[in-house]
């Protein structure tokens, strides 16, 4: 991201690598930090300092777009080299294809398991869906569908607005 985006982070400062440390005490169990525990670092205001990240408008957006997709990359690169962890063996891919008859090795692809906490993945979509059909279920059907908006002049989005620099 460093070499990317330039004005952003004219110093060239360090950015994400696997094998930052977790400071003691931290809450999470991990060892190391995580690529989005660091880009949520970054993307934090703060009081005492510049923030000139969060200050760089549709700069800084491209940035935080360009972050979740490369955040999302690393989440399915770790699925596809952990497949034996999700016991994605019991998928049996090729045997389904030898037992339907195909014998094309070509056709054949490697099947890879996404789990339900995979955010947009098919169990994830499936999982959310049967929940809302069994909230249905249980509740009844919707009869009104409710959304709200805010006037940005009221006192207190105003407040909160003061609250932020620039």
């Amino acid at each position: 991201m460093r070499l990317q985006y330039p004005l952003l982070f004219p110093y060239g400062t360090d950015g994400w690598a696997i094998n930052i440390r977790c400071v003691e005490g931290s809450s999470n169990n991990l060892t190391n930090v995580t690529m989005r525990e660091f880009i949520a670092f970054l993307i934090q205001y703060r009081h005492d300092e510049g923030n000139m990240l969060l200050r760089c408008g549709r700069l800084f957006r491209q940035f935080v777009v360009d972050c979740y997709a490369a955040i999302k990359a690393w989440r399915l690169r770790f699925f596809r080299d952990h497949q034996s962890t999700l016991r994605a063996e019991l998928y049996g891919g090729l045997q389904d294809a030898v037992t339907a008859g195909e014998n094309n090795a070509y056709a054949v692809g490697k099947r890879l398991i996404l789990p339900a906490s995979f955010t947009g993945g098919p169990h994830y979509m499936r999982q959310y869906f049967l929940d809302a059909m069994a909230i249905c279920n249980q509740m009844g059907y919707l009869d009104f569908f409710v959304t709200f908006t805010c006037n940005p002049n009221w006192p207190e989005i105003q407040e909160a607005l003061l609250q932020q620099p620039g």
